[in-house]
């Protein structure tokens, strides 16, 4: 799954859905990050397709690109899409292909907590 935080209140649309998953809410800490995440969802609770009920949306109001909002992506459809994209609208005024910059976050976390090494999953799946 493709998200930038690892809980969902602040970016999803997860409080309108508070009837069907709210017994999910809970309190995170993440160390040795000092993430904290009150009354919170953690993605790794919820299964793609419930994921893919929610919407996503920016975080504090701040206008961004509308193509972030929408559902969930798995990593495997944003290398498609990244390709497809470079296929069909390549890049002519910079020169070159668009690109991803992936980045592990929380690795520890999800290591020992959900005993997923994610790095050989996205290894796996590049």
């Amino acid at each position: 799954m493709i998200s930038h935080d690892p809980c969902l209140r602040t970016n999803t649309d997860v409080d309108q859905w508070a009837f069907l998953y709210g017994d999910r809410a809970n309190d995170f800490l993440f160390m040795p990050y000092f993430a904290r995440y009150s009354q919170d969802y953690l993605i790794a609770n919820f299964t793609l397709a419930e994921l893919r009920t929610l919407r996503r949306k920016t975080r504090y109001g701040v206008d961004r690109n509308p193509y972030l909002h929408g559902e969930f992506m798995t990593l495997e459809e944003v290398v498609e899409l990244a390709l497809e994209l470079n296929h069909q609208w390549p890049r002519k005024d910079i020169g070159q292909k668009v690109g991803l910059y992936i980045e592990t976050k929380m690795y520890d976390y999800y290591l020992t907590e959900q005993k997923v090494d994610i790095a050989e999953k996205l290894f796996q799946v590049l």
